[in-house]
């Protein structure tokens, strides 16, 4: 089981909800961790969805994962492997050929070590699930990236995901 925290400059629900729905769909196991900004962390990843001057605190896991769209103004220090995603080409997570809200391509543009295992190479991966808003397909970047971390092979992800939404229609 891993140990997920959620840092986000305001309670966004949509990613929240999108993203421990992705996962579960995914078939990862996860706990996730309460923020509380007087604390310092030790998890296997941060996900950073924004952050505002408020959140202070030191953060280590393993991988940090920072959506680079929203904005980054804090004095929080974060220890671990960082993976930046959002809609810039610069970040080492970002997707292309977006149909709104109908899909998309999931594009790791650098190799990305994992402990005790060789490296996740750069790949495209053609996602063909619906999304409401901003909120949502973030989540998906961000389960697609776990779940390649987490040992799912790529060509499994899109599967997994589309099989847990048919069952919920």
């Amino acid at each position: 089981m891993i140990d997920i925290l959620i840092i986000e400059s305001v309670k966004d629900e949509s990613f929240r909800t999108s993203l421990i729905h992705n996962l579960n769909s995914l078939g990862i196991e996860y706990s996730l961790q309460p923020a509380d900004f007087s604390n310092n962390y030790s998890v296997d990843y941060a996900v950073i969805n924004g952050v505002n001057g408020d959140i202070k605190g030191e953060f280590r896991a393993d991988y940090c994962l920072v959506n680079t769209d929203n904005i980054l103004e804090s004095s929080m220090n974060m220890f671990g492997y960082l993976i930046t995603f959002g809609l810039s080409s610069k970040n080492t997570v970002t997707v292309s050929s977006i149909e709104q809200g109908a899909g998309f391509v999931y594009c790791l543009q650098r190799y990305i070590g994992i402990e005790n295992s060789s490296a996740i190479e750069p790949q495209e991966i053609p996602v063909k699930l619906s999304y409401k808003n901003d909120s949502e397909l973030y989540s998906l970047i961000t389960a697609i990236t776990i779940g390649l971390l987490e040992g799912i092979e790529s060509g499994n992800i899109e599967e997994k995901l589309s099989e847990k939404i048919l069952v919920l229609k």
